[in-house]
């Protein structure tokens, strides 16, 4: 049906902290979320949040959809659909104000919603706007899975274990807003740069491939899961992909509504 489309950010910092450093000013506390209406009157959102939903334990037996399934929930009680994906959750962590249980879920995720609720109808909602798709290849160095600070195991090595496939970047415009799918987890630290350009940015994560953590690279030396475990392609992974990325959001015309 005919729609019309508008873009939102509020935000949630008290649900946000770094992983890395603890830094506030690492932190992406904004929630993304684009607002669909149909002249029927029924309405959708799509709303993206950095903080890695991984309050529950991974031992756990009971299958969970964690803080997003309980935000989903709630937002659909005041309408017609809705959805999550996970935004620039490298190096950005949930605060869960009951420990790792489901309470602690019940409740982010019922914050989240909240948040999206009260910011919904200030959002501008446009009947034309610009769309734009693209996929773009990855060109990638050889692995550099390190056992420790000097020694790293044999590309073929990595290669066998985990295989080997192509890696790729989504991009698609919706209106005034660019998302962009990563093989990654890119880290929410790394957003500034991209946020100067003339598009807001959205960044979503595994969309098909998966090459490891994506940090900050003056973060490489620290003895951390995401930064030594999960770093797979070297020491200037952060900047090479920020390049790319806002190589292809430059790419994207602003939108020109008429």
């Amino acid at each position: 049906q005919p729609s019309q489309l508008g873009y939102g950010i509020p935000y949630a910092p008290h649900l946000v902290r770094t992983r890395l450093t603890g830094s506030l000013s690492g932190r992406d506390t904004t929630i993304r979320f684009f607002k669909i209406q149909q002249i029927s009157g029924k309405t959708a959102v799509l709303a993206t949040f950095a903080a890695h939903p991984t309050i529950l334990p991974s031992m756990d037996p009971v299958l969970s959809r964690d803080y997003p399934g309980e935000m989903v929930d709630q937002l659909e009680k005041s309408m017609y659909f809705a959805a999550f994906a996970a935004g620039a959750v490298g190096s950005q962590a949930v605060v869960a104000p009951h420990g790792d249980t489901h309470a602690s879920t019940a409740a982010v995720g019922q914050q989240l919603a909240a948040a999206v609720l009260e910011e919904l109808p200030t959002v501008e909602l446009k009947h034309t706007a610009r769309l734009g798709y693209a996929r773009h290849s990855l060109l990638l160095p050889k692995p550099q899975w390190r056992l420790n600070t000097n020694y790293r195991f044999a590309p073929f090595l990595f290669n066998w274990l985990f295989g080997k496939y192509p890696a790729y970047i989504n991009s698609v415009q919706l209106g005034e807003a660019v998302l962009l799918g990563l093989p990654a987890d890119y880290s929410g630290e790394l957003l500034s740069t991209l946020e100067q350009q003339e598009h807001p940015v959205v960044i979503t994560g595994f969309n098909g491939g998966y090459i490891g953590y994506i940090t900050p690279d003056q973060y490489y030396h620290l003895k951390k899961y995401e930064t030594r475990a999960m770093n797979f392609y070297g020491p200037q992974g952060g900047g090479y992909l920020t390049e790319i990325l806002g190589r292809i959001l430059h790419q994207y015309k602003p939108p020109q509504i008429r």
